[in-house]
């Protein structure tokens, strides 16, 4: 994470001077990464951007990071390229380099409504997780993850873009990619009874 980092969400909880500060660092941190966010939007589709730039998945839970090699016996399709993965199989490019995915899925709530997200890479140079880490933040043993806290989207270099997700346990996932999409389900949460 280059802007929105450790550092300085942790100092964000500090009283005083210490916290003031912060906050005025994480703005002007924030305005930069996202005038650098608006250079990449032609890069992407634009669900996929307009999930990196307004989706609200703070506090969000990780529901699963799936990784996926080429499996040898595994059925694949034809054109593997453009499956849209109506068939049940799972598309991907199998041929050359670069043939892992990742599928990373994180839940949301709001009053109205529960939201699930799915984003889906695929031509994956690169694949950190760092779990447990190191350098906690708000870090609970045993309880995961913890909620989703920020990420950032940025050029990796050779044509490739990196996904960086901090986590409020100090965890972070960093994907670097060619290819994402992006899925999103609604589901409307019943009135409270009264």
């Amino acid at each position: 994470m280059k802007y929105l980092t450790k550092a300085l969400w942790s100092a964000l909880q500090e009283p005083g001077d210490v916290g003031r500060a912060a906050a005025r660092r994480w703005d002007e941190n924030l305005a930069t990464y996202l005038a650098e966010l608006e250079s990449l939007g032609g890069r992407l589709a634009p669900d996929v951007f307009a999930f990196v730039r307004d989706a609200d998945v703070h506090d969000g839970a990780l529901v699963h990071l799936r990784i996926r090699d080429l499996d040898p016996l595994a059925a694949r399709p034809v054109d593997s390229m453009n499956d849209d993965d109506q068939d049940g199989t799972d598309p991907g490019p199998w041929e050359g380099p670069y043939r892992v995915t990742v599928e990373m899925r994180v839940a949301t709530s709001d009053e109205a409504r529960d939201t699930e997200w799915t984003l889906r890479y695929v031509r994956i140079r690169r694949i950190l997780v760092d779990f447990p880490t190191d350098t906690p933040l708000f870090f609970d043993p045993g309880g995961g993850f913890e909620d989703w806290g920020y990420h950032e989207l940025s050029d990796a270099g050779d044509g490739f873009l990196r996904h960086e997700v901090l986590f409020s346990s100090g965890s972070v996932v960093l994907i670097e990619f060619r290819d994402v999409s992006v899925e999103r389900i609604d589901r409307p949460r019943a009135p409270a009874a009264r």
